[in-house]
């Protein structure tokens, strides 16, 4: 593997599900609770997962919740503490679904930074 992109990502699951209210991630999981999944971050959350030992790229614009944004630079800074290379971007203006949107405003950062990645 050459290196990640994420976009938007949930990159903590704990924090998912406990600021953001994701309940999704027990869902995921295969759980019922949230005390259920709590041994099992150590296994499925990427953050507990660190280091990847690859690049990452982690865009998160700055109309994402406020929840995924907080996970996002957490996640960055955990991954730097960890020797990861990350690359944080949180273009002013773009929201969850404009970083996905294959002719969206986040194209040209997205498809950059992939082209960076691939050369490397």
């Amino acid at each position: 593997m050459k290196g990640v992109i994420s976009l938007g990502g949930v990159n903590d699951l704990r924090h998912a599900l406990e600021i953001g209210g994701r309940s999704d991630i027990l869902d995921l999981l295969g759980a019922t609770s949230s005390s259920d999944v709590a041994e099992l971050f150590s296994e499925t959350s990427p953050t507990c997962l660190l280091p990847f030992s690859v690049p990452q790229f982690l865009i998160a614009g700055s109309l994402e919740d406020d929840w995924r944004r907080e996970m996002t630079r957490t996640y960055a800074q955990t991954a730097l503490d960890a020797n990861d290379e990350v690359r944080l971007l949180e273009p002013d203006g773009i929201d969850h679904f404009d970083i996905i949107d294959v002719v969206g405003p986040a194209l040209s950062l997205v498809t950059g930074e992939l082209k960076a990645i691939l050369e490397s």
